[in-house]
């Protein structure tokens, strides 16, 4: 049978050990693990505007029309006055694709649908890049959730949309 573990108080050093330092190993471990992750994070940055630059359609002079999704290029959605612009985009049936909504106002605005399941949150003066999954054809409505009346827009999807 084992002695229950007294207390180390320092007072017998003579008699006893100190306690070992049981988080030493999961703590240098876990230190090692940021390390490395900040070392791949810091070698892949460099590229991430390259991600940016090709997602907007700002490379090779590539053009799009407002609101007309393409394979490459997002939907193009802005927020003015508590109004999104266009009011109807067209995206393809059965493709994933992005919609890329800059916010004008001077407030924050809430894009959401409860259609196609998206809620994020803009700052003002701020873009975001919204990723839907693949829809059926049909008409799906998003608004603005701080100002519900006023921010509405529909997503039209259809079979032949490119």
């Amino acid at each position: 049978m084992r002695k229950p573990a007294r207390a180390w108080d320092g007072s017998n050093i003579s008699s006893a050990k100190a306690p070992a330092r049981r988080c030493a190993r999961p703590r240098r471990l876990l230190l090692k693990t940021i390390l490395i992750r900040n070392q791949l994070v810091g070698a892949v940055r460099p590229f991430a505007f390259l991600k940016v630059l090709f997602s907007s359609g700002l490379a090779v002079g590539s053009s799009f029309a407002a609101g007309q999704a393409t394979a490459d290029a997002p939907l193009q959605l802005s927020v003015q006055n508590h109004h999104f612009t266009p009011a109807v985009i067209t995206a393809p049936a059965g493709q994933r694709f992005m919609i890329q909504v800059h916010n004008l106002d001077g407030t924050p605005e809430e894009f959401e649908s409860y259609d196609f399941k998206v809620e994020k949150i803009m700052a003002p003066h701020a873009t975001i890049i919204v990723p839907v999954g693949a829809l059926k054809p049909g008409n799906y409505a998003f608004f603005g959730d701080y100002n519900p009346t006023l921010a509405k827009g529909v997503l039209r999807v259809t079979p032949g949309a490119r």
